[in-house]
């Protein structure tokens, strides 16, 4: 054990060396890195100035090649304009190029002195190559076609000077360029063309005249990439040799610039270069080796590394001296917290000796305070550490710590009575062994958090422990334990004993399954739950009958959807809200909407639900539809009305009966007033029945000539009276058997009476009275009786029709007629339609 302590110990003291050298790292590296980077930025700036020298060279060599091939097209455009070459024959007299023999001595003595003048052979040469001067032979040789007549033809298509490419003379392998200018005749027509051979060693000259460096050099190619001159002593080996073609390529369409390639000779080269005015496609480049100019650099980081090194070693040395001066007290500190986690016998670290260094002599002292500070946390986790036991043997959550084999290690004692044993009985024995009959329900989760890692929770599990043990169920969690390194070494139990809970949740279950029956039978009222914001939560079978909506259409809707366009825009559904709210409960009566948009009369109650701190969760809304009741209790307060008006009617109308009838006989009297209050009172029963809503016209006749059973007949539609027609008409008939039964048909036992009636032609009813069978009647004469005033006042006055008497032999007919106001648009009941006699 010491001797790992010892290693460890090593190990540790390597790691300050290793801290001490990282400062003094820490200290050196930026300033070497910034010194570093400045070398590097100078030396970077030494090769862009490099290469911007070399740009200035191709720039500068370019000027020059200029005004050299300017100075020669100069002199050949002088010549070209002499008047000796603008002034011969007119046009047509000679053929083009033609000159005179005399003029032509002239002209060779004047092409000589400029060939002296600027250094270059110059020739005077037709359109189809023929030389007529050239200085490059004696005056008595005669000149030869050119060796390129191509560009003749080009010059003259042009007719402008131009510069021509590398020409190599095929008879004496001499390589030369051209400078061409054309000569134009006094109708300013180009027809000759004045060429200057200029050698290519004067070119090499030019470029030679400036010193580059010794591995720079400065060349210039033509239009298709041939060397023409170069600066160094490869100038003989270069000339005509083509450029590669990716250096080509840097050429096109820059006028200058600067790139990196391959030279001939297969060398990394950095060039620089320039094109020139007065050779369109001639190309001046200054090109010098990549090495070169990377090798100007090379010394510069050399030196500045080997500077950096031997600081790094010096920095080095002196912190692995400061270290041993540190090291040695540290190690007296080691040792002493080595007894300490050994729990052997060590000395107070405040006795140890002061320590030279005084961040060091501040640790021994932290290490003392923290020492005294670690027996009092001691002393506190143990007192804890009971707590906690005291804790978890209390606890009524079963709890159980497992190892790999499914073992127990350890347990409270509410684990230990579910399972109705000691805690004694279940230490380092198998779960299979304490609750046989659980295990198989149990493995499977077992198994999975020490194959997983992952804890198992919530799982349920039922059944008794053992044979005999009383069920019971719980919900128990697996979560797996962990050492240090983070391997699994057993699992931890959290059970939970829930079966009275579950108990009490299916009671609970139960009941709100028999609520929520009661509810959806509830079919005549609509029950419905709104949320705080007034939306419909829950919805019965009622409220999808009273309002309309199915219940997949009607969650989530807005309250305020049921109410009336005016109640919404005069805020009622918010302000009912607001008054539940207020007031805990709202109660109220109002029009409300269906589905299909139809009204009806709601009477309503909602609730307002809070929890427990007075916070708003939602409504409880109760609705019914009493539509029906309003329009019953309207009709019985209509009804009402009308019995009081009818009452008053009837009794006035009686009272006119007493008064209006003769007294001459008292027997009489009584009987005449008798039966017309008895066709009244028949009527008002008839009035009653129908709900004071009129009545049919054969029912009505049936009980007014009741009395006359087996002499009357009836025949006609199906007609209705208005209640205002009823009483009037019923009196009507009841006079008029009377009258028959006097004095007409109804007065002998053979006697027939046949009572029709049918709409006339405005729509209102026609009623015919004919009398058969009974003693012969006349007209009456003089003044008429009471009865017949009475039927023309019932008629006339309060039925606004008419009446009119037909008094033949055989018996009395009568016809009366009624306006269609007097009718009812639909009859109260069906009606036989032909003849039907009242049965005797």
């Amino acid at each position: 054990m010491r001797g790992m302590l010892r290693r460890r110990w090593r190990l540790t003291r390597a790691g300050l060396r290793a801290h001490l050298l990282a400062l003094v790292l820490a200290a050196l590296v930026p300033a070497l890195a910034v010194g570093t980077m400045a070398a590097w930025i100078a030396v970077e700036g030494e090769e862009a100035a490099e290469v911007m020298r070399l740009h200035d060279a191709a720039w500068a060599f370019s000027l020059a090649i200029d005004r050299e091939l300017g100075t020669q097209i100069a002199a050949l455009e002088a010549f070209a304009a002499a008047p000796a070459l603008r002034a011969g024959p007119p046009p047509g007299t000679l053929p083009a190029g033609a000159l005179p023999a005399g003029g032509l001595a002239e002209l060779d003595a004047y092409a000589r002195r400029l060939a002296r003048q600027i250094g270059i052979p110059v020739s005077l040469v037709r359109p189809d190559g023929q030389a007529l001067i050239n200085t490059a032979l004696a005056p008595e040789e005669t000149p030869s076609r050119v060796s390129r007549p191509a560009f003749v033809a080009e010059v003259l298509a042009a007719g402008r000077p131009l510069v021509s490419d590398l020409i190599t003379n095929p008879a004496t392998g001499r390589q030369v360029f051209s400078v061409g200018v054309p000569v134009r005749n006094a109708a300013g027509e180009a027809v000759m063309v004045l060429c200057a051979a200029s050698p290519l060693a004067r070119m090499q000259r030019l470029l030679a005249s400036q010193y580059l460096g010794e591995a720079a050099y400065a060349a210039i190619s033509d239009a298709g990439g041939r060397i023409i001159a170069r600066s160094d002593a490869r100038h003989g080996q270069m000339v005509g040799r083509t450029l590669p073609p990716a250096n080509q390529a840097q050429f096109v369409n820059h006028r200058e610039g600067r790139f990196r390639g391959i030279s001939l000779m297969g060398i990394d080269t950095v060039y620089a270069f320039h094109g020139l005015a007065a050779a369109p496609g001639w190309t001046v480049f200054v090109g010098e080796p990549a090495a070169a100019i990377e090798a100007a650099r090379r010394g510069p980081l050399l030196a500045l590394a080997a500077g950096g090194l031997l600081a790094l070693a010096l920095g080095g040395s002196l912190a692995l001296l400061q270290a041993r001066r540190i090291l040695r007290p540290l190690a007296r500190l080691h040792d002493h917290a080595l007894a300490l986690s050994a729990d052997r016998a060590h000395p107070d670290p405040a006795r140890l000796p002061p320590l030279p260094v005084a961040e060091l002599e501040a640790l021994r002292r932290g290490f003392a305070a923290a020492e005294g500070a670690l027996h009092q946390r001691a002393a506190a986790e143990r007192r804890a550490l009971a707590g906690l036991n005291a804790i978890y043997a209390a606890v009524p959550v079963g709890l159980a710590l497992l190892d790999r084999e499914c073992r127990y290690r350890s347990l409270n004692n509410a684990l230990a009575e579910m399972h109705e044993l000691p805690v004694a009985l279940h230490l380092g024995r198998h779960v299979a062994e304490v609750a046989p009959a659980l295990w198989p329900q149990v493995e499977p989760y077992y198994r999975t958090v020490l194959e997983t890692g992952e804890p198992v929770l919530d799982r349920l599990v039922r059944g008794a422990p053992r044979p005999l043990a009383e069920p019971r169920e719980r919900l128990v969690s697996y979560a797996p334990v962990r050492d240090e390194a983070g391997e699994i070494w057993g699992v931890s139990i959290v059970a939970y004993d829930v079966t009275e809970q579950r108990r009490a949740a299916a009671d609970l279950a139960a009941s709100e399954e028999r609520f929520r029956l009661l509810v959806e039978g509830v079919t005549d009222h609509a029950l419905l739950m709104l949320d705080a914001e007034g939306r419909v939560a829950s919805w019965n079978t009622g409220a999808e009958r009273v309002k309309g909506w199915p219940m997949q259409e009607a969650i989530g809707q807005p309250y305020a959807l049921f109410f009336t366009a005016e109640d919404r825009a005069a805020g009622l559904p918010a302000s009912i809200l607001a008054d539940a709210r207020r007031h805990g409960v709202y109660r109220g009566e109002g029009w409300r909407l269906r589905r299909d948009g139809s009204r009806f009369r709601a009477a309503v109650t909602i609730t307002a639900l809070c929890d427990e701190a007075g916070r708003l969760r939602g409504f409880a809304k109760v609705s019914r539809d009493v539509t029906e009741r309003r329009r019953e209790e309207e009709m019985r307060s209509l009804l009402a009305r009308e019995v009081d008006h009818r009452a008053k009617n009837v009794l006035a109308v009686a009272l006119s009966l007493l008064r209006l009838t003769p007294r001459a006989d008292a027997a009489q009297f009584a009987a005449s007033v008798e039966g017309r209050i008895a066709a009244m009172a028949r009527a008002h029963s008839v009035l009653a029945t129908g709900g004071w809503r009129g009545a049919e016209l054969r029912g009505l006749a049936e009980g007014e000539l009741a009395a006359h059973a087996g002499q009357v007949s009836l025949a006609g539609p199906r007609l209705g009276l208005s209640p205002d027609a009823v009483q009037p008409v019923a009196m009507l008939l009841h006079e008029l058997a009377t009258n028959a039964a006097k004095y007409g048909a109804l007065s002998r036992a053979g006697g027939q009476v046949a009572l029709r009636w049918e709409h006339d032609a405005e729509g209102g009813l026609r009623l015919d009275w004919q009398e058969r069978g009974g003693p012969a009647v006349a007209a009456p004469g003089g003044r008429r009786g009471f009865g017949s005033r009475l039927v023309a006042t019932l008629v006339g006055q309060q039925l606004g029709g008419q009446i009119t008497f037909d008094w033949q032999p055989e018996g009395m007919c009568c016809r009366i007629t009624l306006p269609p106001w007097r009718l009812q648009a639909e009859p109260p009941a069906p009606q036989p339609a032909g003849p039907v006699p009242i049965p005797a």
